[in-house]
C-alpha cells in the first residue's frame, strides 16, 4: 500500500497527545482546547471515493469500513465499498455481500441491483443470477440504458438472441447516440442472426457514433467480407488502419481482401 490510511480516532489521539506535551512545557497551568478532528460517515466516503479516483482501492476500502464503524447503516459506504471490491475479482464475494446489504437496508436502490449483476456477469459467470439482478434494477428505474444493455449481454449469452435484441433496442432508444449499443446489436445481427443487412446498419450508425474507434470500422469490414463485398471491405479495412496502424490484424484483413480480389 503506497500510502497509510489512518483512523479519525487515531488522527485525534496523535493530536491530542501534541497538543497535551506543548501545553505541559508552556505551562502546567495552561489548558489548550483540542480541535475536533472527526470525521463524519459522509465526509469519510468523500474521502473514499477521491480515493477510488486516484486508483487507491485498498484505501479506499479501509476509509469506508471506518465510515461504517462511526454509522453500521450509512448506505453509500456499503454501495462505495461493494464498488471498490468489485475492482479486484478476488474480491467479489464481498462486493457481492455489500451489494447486498444495501438492498436490505434500501430496497429500491436500483444501482446496487445493476452493480451487483455486473459482479455475476462479468466475474462470477453467472448469467441467471445477473439477469434476475438486471430485472429487478429495471423494474425500479426503467429509464436507465445501460441497464438494458447489460441485460441484453447477459440474455445473449443465455441464447436468447430476440430477447437480447429487444434490449439493445431499449438501451438504443433511451440513449441513441451510444455507440457500443448499436456495435453489440450489430455484432449480434451479423454474427449470430446472419442478418447482414440490419448488422452493416447498426455498424455505420456505430461508427457515426464514435469514429475514432477503428473496432467498429473492422467487425464492419468482416462482415463486407462475409458478404462477398471485397471492395466494401478494402474501403473499411483501410479506414481501420488509419484509425489504429499498429494494429496488425487489420493489414492482415485487408491483405486477405485483395487477395481475393486478384
Amino acid at each position: 500500500m503506497e500510502e497509510h490510511m489512518i483512523s479519525a480516532r487515531t488522527i485525534v489521539l496523535g493530536v491530542a497527545l501534541l497538543m497535551l506535551t506543548t501545553a505541559a512545557a508552556l505551562c502546567a497551568d495552561f489548558i489548550i482546547p483540542l480541535p475536533d478532528f472527526t470525521y463524519t460517515p459522509a465526509e469519510l466516503v468523500s474521502m473514499g471515493r477521491q480515493l477510488m479516483g486516484e486508483a487507491k482501492i485498498e484505501d479506499a476500502i479501509e476509509v469506508f469500513s471506518v465510515a461504517l464503524e462511526e454509522d453500521s447503516g450509512y448506505i453509500d459506504a456499503y454501495f462505495y465499498r461493494g464498488l471498490a471490491y468489485a475492482k479486484n475479482p478476488a474480491q467479489a464475494d464481498l462486493a457481492i455481500s455489500d451489494y447486498g446489504t444495501v438492498i436490505k437496508l434500501q430496497p429500491n436502490h436500483s444501482e446496487a441491483y445493476f452493480y451487483r449483476g455486473l459482479v455475476y456477469q462479468g466475474i462470477k459467470k453467472n448469467n441467471d443470477a445477473a439477469i434476475r439482478d438486471f430485472d429487478k434494477a429495471i423494474s425500479i428505474n426503467k429509464g436507465q440504458a445501460d441497464y438494458f444493455h447489460y441485460r441484453a449481454l447477459s440474455l445473449q449469452s443465455k441464447g436468447r438472441l430476440d430477447a437480447a435484441i429487444a434490449d439493445f433496442g431499449r438501451a438504443i432508444a433511451i440513449c441513441s447516440t451510444n455507440g457500443e449499443y448499436y456495435f453489440y446489436r450489430a455484432m449480434l445481427f451479423g454474427w449470430k442472426k446472419r442478418d447482414f443487412d440490419h448488422a452493416l446498419a447498426d455498424f455505420t450508425r456505430a461508427s457515426q457514433c464514435n469514429p475514432a474507434w477503428g473496432e467498429y470500422v473492422f467487425q464492419q469490414e468482416r462482415l463486407y467480407s462475409d458478404c462477398g463485398k471485397s471492395d466494401e471491405a478494402i474501403v473499411d479495412f483501410t479506414k481501420a488502419i488509419s484509425l489504429s496502424p499498429k494494429t496488425a490484424g487489420y493489414w492482415y484483413r485487408r491483405g486477405q481482401e485483395y487477395y481475393r480480389i486478384k
